[in-house]
């Protein structure tokens, strides 16, 4: 049986999108054009003016979002990806509010967050969500944070309350059996809007926590498709290979560039405060070694380089389901520590010793003629190390017992209790 130490999740958990990489898009999109056609105003401009630190959550979240596409796309050669940056961000901004020392400096680079301490990192990722309630009535955002704790495992109750009021967690406690694995399926399910049902199938007996959060996406683009415009157009691989895709057409006016080799275009959801941005290397190029060179910088100033025209688009429909084991990845982002059991110190989760088993990401993505719909939920498994997990022996049935002397091994009483009784 599952219990939760938190309860249902508060509303603003399934009203919100708590996102530092989905304030860049608010802050890239802010040139609207006003209303058209009867509907409603272009938002133009955020709530309130971002902080310093809500600036800084930004630019991490941009570097930490290229360098993990371009660290998976380097290990999947010739295959398509799809990933949550945000939602990856997120569970792993969980897991180092229980770090420490190396570990924690290592988790705090690689993640972009510099030299920012971990009160101003909780805080960037406590403050955020409240810029972002209600923000664009035309998209549905939804984001939720859970933790399972295996039952009897001793964790501290300062990492439970940063967890809680940072980034507004459920914690439940489990035996990681099948019932905390339909448990975490089920959550999963629900967050995601029935799009990733399943994230677990086992869990092993070394794990002692796994810290989740779920991303649950959709919106209708601001100017849709004609689907009779729709049809088959020969899609040119990088391996020359030229299979027919479903390609979707538009002529409208958007936001547009040519800047780095590449060009950029921008297609806005519901009221314009969400936005696809689309980039094709100039043809020659190989996408991956553009990826490779693609930085904060330039991806900033290929944002701030477009502006309105009118433009023929041509974009494929698209539908993906995918899973990544992350742990590679994100060790050759600099975060390898993490996952050394030897080295790991997330003493600010338990006073045994920890280190993460894995984090693991899946992600679901519908891009159509009427909009987009996507999801994502990661997953990081934080197992013991060095000190195993408390054996737990309930006399609760037949049991025998012997007294003996201890050096020598002299048994002196010796029984078998089928019932206990004072008599």
């Amino acid at each position: 049986m599952l219990r939760s130490s938190h309860g249902a999740f508060r509303s603003r958990n399934s009203a919100q999108f708590v996102s530092v990489a989905a304030l860049f898009l608010l802050a890239a999109c802010g040139n609207g054009t006003g209303p058209s056609d009867g509907r409603p105003d272009v938002i133009t401009s955020l709530p309130r003016e971002l902080t310093a630190l809500e600036q800084e959550a930004i630019r991490a979240s941009n570097q930490f979002g290229l360098e993990l596409l371009s660290e998976v796309a380097d290990s999947k050669p010739g295959a398509n990806i799809v990933l949550s940056p945000f939602s990856a961000s997120v569970a792993l901004g969980m897991t180092y509010a229980g770090a420490d020392g190396a570990t924690a400096a290592a988790m705090r680079q690689t993640l972009g967050w510099g030299a920012r301490t971990r009160d101003e990192i909780l805080s960037a990722y406590r403050e955020l969500p409240a810029l972002l309630v209600a923000l664009d009535g035309g998209v549905t955002l939804r984001s939720a944070n859970a933790i399972w704790v295996r039952e009897r495992f001793s964790v501290r109750p300062e990492f439970i309350a940063d967890v809680r009021t940072a980034f507004d967690s459920d914690v439940r406690t489990g035996d990681f059996g099948p019932s905390t694995v339909a448990d975490m399926n089920a959550w999963a399910s629900q967050q995601t809007n029935g799009l990733i049902p399943t994230v677990v199938e086992s869990l092993s007996q070394d794990l002692v926590m796994v810290l989740m959060n779920a991303l649950y996406f959709k919106g209708s683009w601001r100017e849709k498709f004609d689907v009779a415009r729709t049809r088959q157009v020969p899609f040119t691989t990088s391996s020359g290979a030229r299979p027919s895709v479903p390609m979707m057409f538009q002529t409208e006016a958007m936001n547009y560039a040519r800047h780095a080799g590449a060009q950029w275009a921008e297609l806005p959801y519901g009221n314009t405060a969400y936005v696809m941005t689309l980039v094709l290397p100039d043809s020659g190029a190989n996408v991956r070694t553009w990826l490779r060179g693609l930085d904060v910088a330039t991806y900033q100033s290929g944002l701030a380089s477009m502006a309105e025209a009118k433009v023929e688009l041509g974009l494929p429909k698209w539908r993906l389901k995918a899973e990544y084991q992350l742990k590679g990845p994100l060790a050759q982002m600099g975060m390898g520590v993490a996952f050394d059991a030897g080295l790991a110190d997330f003493s600010r989760i338990s006073p045994d010793a920890l280190s993460l088993s894995y984090v693991k990401q899946d992600v679901y993505i519908d891009v159509n003629e009427e909009g987009t719909e996507a999801a994502a939920v990661t997953q990081v498994g934080v197992e013991v190390t060095s000190a195993p997990v408390r054996p737990v022996m309930m006399l609760d049935r037949p049991f025998l017992f012997f007294i003996r002397e201890r050096l020598g091994g002299t048994v002196l009483f010796s029984g078998l209790i089928e019932e206990p009784k004072i008599q």
